[in-house]
């Protein structure tokens, strides 16, 4: 069979399209860049733009001068398309990709593996043949990974169970094959006065590195921020979190008024990259935990303003780590709310905090606490171990472990205390958190995704 190659549509004109010349530049880029400081916890995905290199080349140089170091086989490469309007993903066909600098491979097995998973994959010509986003990255990765083949991925319409879909498909992907990286192709702001962009895209980038999806997509919807590529950057972000890559550093961000000065009208680039969040320390002492359950209690009075206990500063640097994190409510026996982060978003101090408020008076299972019940209210704290994937139900601990159930749009978590409190078995645990997930009770042998973790458990009680 003949080999297809997908011709270059943007040489000439977002980047130069002579090879020499394009090769200094990249070098040049990448040259400028500071030597990253090595780290135990390798990135495994980036959000990089996509404009013309004299705008955002240096910028997009942040990301691939890491890349260079980790020499994957494969990128996993999104976009957004900015031509063609259809529904679904398209995941290209062609054989290559070309540009001045030669050609880059696609991974036909990653290609088929990935399309064979869902429907909403398909291969849509005119997205693919004149969209720059996927097509500005080759040359960086020519210069810094040039044994490295591509999957070029364009996402069109898509719904937010399909965003959650794809993204358990590629962390699947990228589990499976070993040096495997993902970067989402994106802008930011479009067109807005220098010190407007700033605004704009300063809020869509720290709700990126604290992983406030929420907030992050109901400014999107508002207008608040504008990111062209915002639905590649989401699916990336779902798919690393569902690998324990949580830890979001911003490498750069400039917009195109650094560049020329003409404040008047820019767009704003910004390169980003996600690794495991390190952990230094796990456990926590008698001290921290009590400071802790002192803070959620505070945090709670302060919302009902009634008088609360002094505070001492905070006592360890732990407690400024990123943990997932749940904080449970009682009264006389009976859970009265509970509500967490599973995966460690923000500080511990800052999940603490934001938790109480919410197990307090957001749990829709119950009403807001009110004043005169406070002091019959126990706080209880789960924080969470790393969340790790498994693939046998044997190794569920009862009592040890925690468990996540995940497939397609639907997930669900039990805490480990829950299996006890019930006097569940390992299988009557994992029905059950099929059922909290709003799944069938035997998903878990038909293909969910189980991941198990342990929890540190204290309560006020234990420090009376």
């Amino acid at each position: 069979m003949k080999s297809k190659t997908r011709k270059p549509n943007v040489a000439g004109s977002f980047y130069t399209d002579d090879p020499l010349h394009l090769t200094n530049q990249l070098k040049s880029f990448l040259d400028m860049v500071p030597p990253e400081k090595e780290t135990d916890h390798p990135y495994l995905g980036f959000i990089a733009p996509h404009a013309g290199f004299t705008y955002s080349g240096q910028t997009a140089a942040y990301v691939y001068k890491i890349v260079e170091q980790l020499n994957p086989e494969n990128i996993i490469i999104i976009g957004p398309s900015h031509y063609a309007y259809f529904n679904g993903i398209s995941i290209d066909t062609m054989n290559y990709y070309q540009t001045p600098l030669g050609t880059v491979e696609i991974n036909a097995d990653i290609r088929e593996k990935i399309a064979a998973q869902s429907k909403t994959f398909n291969y849509n010509q005119s997205a693919h043949s004149q969209e720059h986003s996927l097509e500005v990255q080759l040359p960086f990765i020519q210069i810094v990974a040039p044994k490295a083949k591509i999957i070029p991925i364009i996402i069109g319409n898509i719904s937010y169970e399909e965003i959650t879909e794809t993204a358990n498909i590629l962390a699947s992907i990228i589990k499976n094959n070993e040096k495997t990286i993902l970067i989402a192709s994106t802008d930011f702001s479009h067109f807005h006065h220098y010190n407007k962009a700033l605004e704009m895209d300063h809020k869509a980038i720290d709700h990126i590195v604290h992983l406030d999806i929420m907030e992050l997509v109901e400014d999107y919807n508002a207008k608040k921020i504008e990111m062209c590529g915002f639905i590649p950057a989401i699916v990336t972000i779902f798919a690393l979190e569902n690998l324990g890559y949580t830890n979001v550093t911003i490498l750069k961000y400039e917009n195109s008024g650094d560049v020329t000065g003409d404040h008047n009208s820019v767009v704003g680039y910004g390169a980003l990259a996600i690794s495991k969040n390190p952990v230094s320390k796990s456990e926590l002492s008698s001290d921290e935990k009590k400071y802790l359950l002192k803070l959620a209690r505070n945090t709670i009075r302060g919302q009902l303003r009634i008088p609360q206990d002094e505070l001492p500063p905070s006592p360890a640097a732990i407690l400024k780590q990123k943990r997932g994190a749940f904080v449970s409510l009682h009264k006389k026996g009976r859970l009265r709310g509970c509500i967490g982060y599973i995966q460690p978003i923000k500080s511990l101090e800052h999940t603490i905090k934001e938790m109480a408020i919410s197990a307090a008076f957001q749990d829709n299972r119950f009403p807001p606490i009110e004043t005169h019940e406070e002091l019959e209210i126990d706080i209880e704290i789960s924080v969470l171990s790393p969340i790790e994937e498994i693939t046998d139900h044997k190794e569920i601990e009862v009592g040890k472990h925690g468990l996540i159930v995940k497939q397609g749009g639907y997930s669900g978590l039990l805490l480990p205390q829950v299996a006890t409190e019930w006097n569940w078995d390992r299988e009557e645990f994992l029905r059950q958190t099929c059922c909290k997930a709003g799944l069938p009770y035997d998903a878990w042998e038909k293909g969910a995704q189980i991941f198990c973790f342990t929890a540190s458990i204290f309560n006020e009680s234990m420090f009376k």
